[in-house]
């Protein structure tokens, strides 16, 4: 039997392996690379923002994309 991981908070089609939590006012943003499945390499696609009010964790929206991976020579 083969298991999948998946991400406890964010929508099922989002990776996100490496966010970083910042709490600001009453929401939560989480900030990191955003991966493809199955990708040769990390970080493949550019880096990613989402938030959610801390009292209602799974409430969270997709705030757009924060770095472009061209930006970093």
């Amino acid at each position: 039997m083969k298991s999948q991981a998946f991400n406890p908070y964010l929508p099922s089609w989002e990776y996100v392996p490496d966010g970083e939590p910042h709490v600001f006012g009453d929401r939560v943003y989480v900030y990191g690379s955003h991966d493809a499945f199955g990708a040769p390499i990390f970080c493949v696609n550019n880096y990613v923002c989402w938030s959610a009010p801390v009292n209602d964790l799974s409430d969270w929206r997709y705030k757009g994309e924060i770095y472009r991976k061209t930006q970093d020579p």
